[in-house]
């Protein structure tokens, strides 16, 4: 399991934009259930609604040291103790457990795989995190809310899941959505999937100009891979009229 950190910097999210968000992974869930299963909704809609309710007393400072633990658990090999306590917070709404039992139920750490699970949990992250924030800006306290940096991450596991069929169809047109929506919350390791997708056409056009400039953000926030030099060439520059 690897704990990701944050390097990105992104605008403070709009309400609307927030909403927006929220419609499109609802979008997005109901593609699967016709696509796949239909009796996939409601378990999906369940963990979301308790994780609701259950969230604002569920992600706390006590709860974040829980999770550590369980994180160290499963660096020193510790599988089936790891997921077993990312499952009792996952279940109780904690949102960055969700989204790390929902990588253990993909995978299969410390557990038998059941990659739908996986899906419905990070569904629900998703949605815990945006009803957050929305929470946060209505109160005016958005600047401490739980959500951006949770909210990067399950993103990006949509995208991915939606990229390689894990626990539903595969769609290279919603993962790339998806991708596009975690980079533009600052998300580098999106902004690199993102700028693969544009180079290889993967759910739609190419635009080499376009995974230059993404590239280049992500290097200026300190993600700098060897062979991208060729993304600093002039005839990728945004030229000013």
């Amino acid at each position: 399991m690897v704990c990701r950190s944050f390097s990105g910097v992104s605008e403070p999210l709009s309400r609307d934009s927030l909403l927006d968000l929220a419609s499109a992974i609802s979008v997005q869930v109901f593609e699967f259930v016709s696509r796949n299963d239909p009796a996939f909704e409601k378990p999906a809609r369940r963990i979301y609604e308790r994780s609701l309710e259950l969230a604002p007393s569920t992600n706390t400072t006590q709860n974040d040291a829980i999770f550590q633990d369980a994180v160290q658990s499963h660096q020193s090999g510790r599988l089936e103790m790891a997921t077993l306590s990312l499952k009792e917070l996952a279940e109780q709404g904690h949102v960055l457990s969700q989204i790390m039992y929902a990588l253990s139920q993909r995978h299969g750490w410390g557990c038998d795989p059941e990659p739908k699970t996986a899906v419905a949990y990070l569904y629900s992250a998703t949605r815990v995190a945006i009803d957050s924030e929305l929470g946060a800006i209505d109160s005016g306290t958005s600047s401490t809310s739980i959500a951006p940096d949770e909210l990067k991450l399950a993103l990006f596991e949509i995208a991915s899941s939606l990229r390689h069929g894990w626990g539903c169809a595969k769609s290279a047109v919603s993962a790339r959505s998806f991708y596009k929506t975690a980079a533009d919350l600052g998300d580098v390791d999106a902004m690199r999937e993102l700028a693969w997708c544009y180079i290889n056409g993967f759910g739609g056009k190419k635009d080499k100009f376009a995974a230059a400039q993404i590239l280049r953000m992500a290097e200026r926030q300190g993600s700098k891979v060897l062979g991208d030099s060729w993304i600093w060439k002039e005839k990728y520059d945004i030229k000013l009229l």
